[in-house]
């Protein structure tokens, strides 16, 4: 398995990334597109964290592997039974565009408390749902996958062990549904 080191600067809306030690810069847009990719001469002056990308459309946090998701896997969600897709997006968020088929809305501000503090009976009586144990998939969902990738960071965090991040989120799901 291909594996790259990564390391990441995030300032303003530029991302800074050390690729097997070559530095190059570039623009990060809301629709989660590359652009203006150029050599640096040095290494930014900027904290960094590692991230871990393989062939396997994976991302390594911590040494777990967040699962990247994408339309057609998403649009396969067809109930809880094989998953549970959350939304991360704030509740007028999802007035202003709507809503994922099947998903649940947990604000990523309240993730972690619903995940980790909530009894079973409380996150059933708050979202509908049964509480996912730690093995139980959990698919996070935001409007173009910065969020949800936050989010399964927290749930892996806690010990969710089967995280996925649909990359691209709400943007991606409206214009799949337009084609």
């Amino acid at each position: 398995m291909t594996s790259q080191i990564l390391r990441i600067c995030v300032r303003s809306h530029s991302l800074i990334l050390n690729v097997n030690s070559k530095c190059l810069q570039t623009a990060v847009f809301s629709n989660m597109h590359l652009r203006k990719l150029k050599r640096l001469d040095r290494p930014p002056l900027l904290s960094t964290s590692t991230v871990t990308i393989n062939t396997q459309q994976s991302v390594m946090m911590s040494g777990q592997k967040i699962k990247i998701m994408y339309y057609k896997e998403v649009k396969s969600i067809k109930d809880t039974k094989c998953a549970l897709l959350v939304d991360v997006r704030e509740p007028k968020e999802l007035q202003e565009t709507g809503v994922l088929p099947y998903s649940v809305n947990i604000p990523l501000g309240q993730l972690e408390h619903a995940l980790n503090k909530l009894s079973n009976d409380e996150f059933k009586r708050l979202y509908g749902r049964l509480k996912p144990t730690l093995d139980y998939p959990l698919v996070f969902s935001c409007k173009s996958g910065s969020r949800s990738q936050k989010a399964a960071e927290i749930a892996q965090k806690l010990g969710y062990r089967n995280v996925s991040n649909y990359l691209g989120g709400w943007n991606d799901w409206a214009k799949n549904m337009k084609s």
